[in-house]
């Protein structure tokens, strides 16, 4: 009875003490985790600013060995400056090798016309396709050629293309990327080749420039593959 007394009149009982002790020590334990999950926290996103991404940080240290582990930007480096090797080593190819080039650029039939002829139209005025050309696709004149709005192909007997582009106006376009280019394949002959010989050469070539900045590739793509000339 007196025992329950002193317990009645807030004097902790020995039991309640070693409780209160229990819960103290629970109590600090969680704030010392909460901390280091917060320290833990603070240093990834500190190597998340780092390197650009903590996903990409986080991929590489796993797919790479330690010995081998870079950042996020060594590895784009490496990729870029194998990408430029690759696309050099197709530049000097190309520069060997332009007697389709010449063969299509001599025939006055693959010339395209200067100006396109338009006729009235329902919705406006509607241009007339030259004589022996065909109409490009509207998907990749958007794609590749931004400032295009007619373009039109012609293919030659050699295997090769001539593309040329035209403004808003009818006006041909004579350089710059919306500039119509020459194929080595012409995508009649070959889709799979036209995109191996002369789209992905020219995607390369404004992902380098996109890279180091300028336009070196994409003048040097258009050295090998020249605009079109009336």
């Amino acid at each position: 009875m007196e025992r329950n007394h002193s317990c009645k009149q807030g004097i902790p009982c020995q039991s309640r003490l070693l409780g209160h002790r229990l819960h103290r020590k629970k109590l600090r334990s969680a704030i010392a985790l909460r901390s280091a999950r917060a320290s833990v926290d603070d240093r990834d996103k500190q190597r998340c600013l780092h390197h650009g991404c903590l996903t990409m940080t986080v991929l590489t240290l796993i797919l790479l060995p330690s010995s081998l582990a870079l950042s996020a930007d060594s590895i784009t480096y490496r990729h870029a400056c194998e990408k430029r090797c690759q696309f050099l080593t197709w530049f000097h190819r190309e520069m060997t090798h332009q007697l389709w080039l010449e063969e299509l650029r001599s025939d006055h039939r693959y010339h395209p016309p200067e100006q396109l002829v338009f006729t009235p139209g329902f919705l406006g005025p509607k241009p007339i396709l030259p004589p022996g050309w065909e109409w490009d696709n509207r998907w990749s004149l958007k794609l590749y050629h931004p400032e295009a709005k007619y373009g039109i192909r012609k293919q030659h007997p050699n295997g090769s293309g001539q593309q040329a582009t035209y403004n808003q106006c009818g006006r041909l376009i004579l350089d710059g990327i919306s500039a119509g280019t020459a194929d080595k394949v012409s995508y009649r002959v070959s889709f799979m080749g036209h995109q191996r010989e002369d789209v992905k050469p020219y995607k390369l070539a404004r992902r380098l420039d996109w890279y180091w900045g300028g336009q070196t590739f994409t003048d040097m793509y258009l050295q090998v593959r020249p605009p079109a000339r009336p």
